[in-house]
């Protein structure tokens, strides 16, 4: 009896499906109530929540412009909730996981374990961590879903007999293939997969000599082959993208100009991201992530790495223990056999194809694998990782003794999954970071003046451009404009420049279109952790030890006149930032630095009681100095003095702080300096 006829096999294809599903939720679900919104996420929900759904075709229209139509249908039934794109994320990639489960066992039907392994390494292949910059990357895993989908229907239609039923799922096929170039033009090396694909598939059915082969498979191939020359003629010479790094003009010319150089680099590069999507993505970002891991995201890594381990071994164990061929019994090893052989240096050849092929067109646009944190370009092996799984299983059966290979899979699943749920964790920190900032500055300030321009310094993760900072202030402070009225910016030589020189500046981001008024800057700085926000104040101000050198340099810049004083606090919408936070230290020291603006000194004498009552304290204790100057200017000098030691015990920062207020050459009203100077930078 035949593997395929068996009873065992009737459900076989089921429990694999559950097996993938679940090691995917283990990598990828865990802490997924706990992330948010990162990055490029923050510019797109701003739009779907201020603009109309229509208005996202005006986002990608400089260089991708339908993918502004998969917003358009997404966003009005998700909405601004980061829950629910997080968890459309991981459909996408599930989907797109199963799509190519399905492509291998129609490859090779009876290699049940290597073709679950390679699936499953692809499911969890941990050189690509954006999976949780969720809203920005759903085109991105809708492109590529598709893709895996029309290469699998390409290769279905090959087999069945119908021929109604066979046109349909290639006209299927093939519109898929028309869209999903025109999302993600680089994944346009997914249709060299898809003419190996289809020749090998006819080779294992008619074997035919290589020439006839080659033809019969040019043959079927031939209407992808007129929608891909279709396409690349409308980006090549119709679509004029305007963002330099999309633009065909511009690599043209590149090539044009240096052809040696632009050519070597092409086999280098290649070469190169070829070496480091298939070997150093299970090292690299593992490393990364992994070694910077708190001991209870450790404990959480490791319950997830090892039940995923579990699931795929005892499958493994259910298929020998039933005789299914790919996973070798107690009388042979099927993954010796002629037939097993052939189909695991099919795997390697078409592995490596695959990931070829596909790192290409990436590495002739200009770009680069790049598994440095800072960079976020591991974002371009995703489409290389099939060809991984593929390769990587094909060469481990083909090299190791049974096994051993099973152990070598099994711990690549374990570490795979170890990584991306550390990556989770990472995120929910860095969510709850952003959090914290947004909400402390809604303690803080009860509006913000139209035009302002903030900088924003969270160290513990770093904005990296300045729609990270604007798209949620404006969600705060002004709801309902299709246009920021508060801008933004991150901090470098030249924006510092700008700040000095007092410049204004117009910004387009993606048809974004505001104002940047480097005269009317605020500074915001969250310096580490367990710091709480730090509204700088730049005629009266006190920095951390913990803040970084650019923030110290331009703190005298910061008009505090920005935050309006006056009117009902804003709260952030809890769709988007979750319900407020319990009023912690953080919370008192907000409500003590908006009565020091307001010049209330009794107001902030009876927070420090509270605080003193709920035993609250800061870990930074430079934030005590608002404390200080409430008691001492409301006429309780003791508490002032029993502040000033704790204080003097930070005395970098208590320096700068001391001479910062002796230079102060008009005061702010009713803040007597001397007496401030006098407890807190005394010797006593």
């Amino acid at each position: 009896m035949s593997t395929s006829t068996r009873p065992s096999a009737r459900y076989e294809t089921w429990l694999a499906i559950l097996i993938m599903t679940l090691v995917s939720a283990l990598a990828y679900l865990p802490l997924v109530n706990q992330l948010g919104l990162y990055k490029e996420d923050w510019y797109l929900i701003w739009s779907g929540a201020m603009r109309t759904p229509q208005d996202f075709l005006s986002l990608y229209q400089a260089d991708r412009p339908f993918a502004g139509y998969i917003y358009q249908l997404v966003y009005p039934l998700l909405g601004p909730t980061p829950l629910y794109w997080h968890l459309l994320s991981f459909l996408l990639r599930l989907a797109g996981v199963l799509a190519f489960f399905w492509l291998l066992r129609m490859l090779w039907p009876d290699q049940k374990f290597p073709t679950l392994a390679a699936a499953t390494l692809f499911a969890v292949y941990p050189g690509y961590l954006q999976q949780h910059n969720a809203v920005n990357k759903t085109f991105w895993l809708t492109s590529l879903t598709f893709a895996i989908l029309s290469i699998t229907l390409t290769i279905y239609a090959l087999h069945l007999k119908g021929r109604l039923a066979r046109i349909l799922v290639t006209v299927l096929a093939i519109l898929l293939a028309i869209y999903y170039p025109l999302v993600i033009e680089f994944y346009i090396g997914f249709e060299a997969v898809r003419f190996t694909m289809i020749w090998y598939t006819l080779q294992q059915a008619e074997r035919k000599p290589f020439w006839p082969g080659l033809g019969r498979a040019i043959k079927i191939y031939l209407p992808y082959l007129i929608s891909s020359a279709v396409f690349l003629y409308w980006r090549v010479f119709v679509f004029q993208s305007t963002r330099p790094t999309t633009n065909i003009g511009r690599l043209l010319s590149e090539y044009t100009t240096l052809p040696i150089y632009m050519l070597a680099r092409i086999v280098i590069e290649t070469v190169q991201d070829f070496y480091e999507t298939t070997i150093l993505a299970w090292f690299v970002p593992p490393y990364n992530l992994i070694s910077r891991a708190t001991y209870s995201e450790l404990a959480l890594d490791l319950f997830c790495g090892s039940l995923a381990v579990l699931l795929v071994l005892l499958y493994y164990r259910w298929l020998k223990q039933r005789g299914l061929s790919g996973a070798g019994n107690a009388q042979a090893d099927t993954w010796t056999q002629p037939e097993s052989r052939s189909a695991i240096q099919a795997a390697i050849g078409l592995g490596a194809i695959t990931v070829l092929v596909t790192l290409l067109p990436m590495v002739i646009a200009g770009r680069e694998v790049n598994f440095s944190p800072e960079s976020r370009l591991d974002h371009y092996t995703i489409q290389s990782a099939l060809g991984v799984g593929m390769l990587l299983v094909g060469l481990i059966a083909y090299a190791l003794r049974p096994n051993l290979r099973l152990a070598v899979i099994a711990f690549l699943i374990g570490i795979a999954v170890m990584t991306q749920v550390q990556n989770g964790a990472d995120n929910a920190r860095n969510w709850q970071a952003q959090r914290s900032l947004w909400w402390q500055l809604a303690w803080r300030a009860p509006k913000i003046e139209k035009g302002t321009l903030l900088f924003v310094d969270l160290a513990s993760f770093g904005f990296g451009e300045g729609y990270e900072a604007w798209a949620p202030a404006n969600f705060i402070y002004a709801p309902g404009s299709p246009v920021p009225v508060i801008a933004a910016e991150v901090l470098t030589d030249e924006t510092g420049f700008l700040l000095q020189k007092g410049a204004v500046e117009q910004k387009n981001h993606r048809n974004i279109r505001y104002d940047l008024d480097y005269g009317a800057p605020l500074i915001l700085s969250k310096p580490g952790e367990f710091s709480c926000l730090n509204v700088i104040d730049g005629q009266l101000y006190e920095l951390s030890k913990s803040d970084d050198w650019s923030i110290k340099s331009i703190a005298p810049y910061s008009r505090i006149d920005r935050v309006i004083p006056e009117g009902a606090f804003q709260q952030p919408p809890e769709i988007i930032f979750g319900p407020e936070p319990a009023h912690d230290w953080c919370y008192y020291y907000q409500k003590a630095m908006y009565a020091r603006q307001h010049g209330d000194w009794e107001a902030i004498a009876r927070l420090g009681d509270e605080v003193a009552d709920k035993s609250l304290k800061p870990i930074d204790r430079t934030e005590w100095v608002p404390f200080l100057e409430g008691y001492a200017l409301s006429g309780q000098e003791q508490q002032a003095r029993q502040l000033a030691k704790l204080i003097k015990s930070e005395q970098a920062p208590r320096r700068d702080i001391c001479q910062q207020r002796m230079a102060l050459a008009s005061p702010p009203q009713n803040y007597d300096r001397d007496k401030i100077v006098t407890i807190l930078c005394g010797e006593s």
